[in-house]
């Protein structure tokens, strides 16, 4: 059973919201994508090395 660790509450002007901090009850990665705001299209990137590279 998760162990409560901390209990209070979060204002909003006029909306009160009680809230429960549980500790976690297993290892998760989180990741987060970065979105275009025009399109909510998911933004790519290359990955490159840093040694530069002498062009043949």
């Amino acid at each position: 059973m998760p162990h409560m660790i901390w209990k209070g509450a979060i204002s909003f002007e006029l909306v009160h919201v009680p809230v429960q901090l549980y500790t976690a009850t297993q290892s998760e990665k989180v990741d987060f994508n970065l979105l275009d705001k025009r399109s909510m299209d998911p933004i790519g990137y290359k990955s490159r090395s840093t040694r530069i590279r002498a062009r043949k």
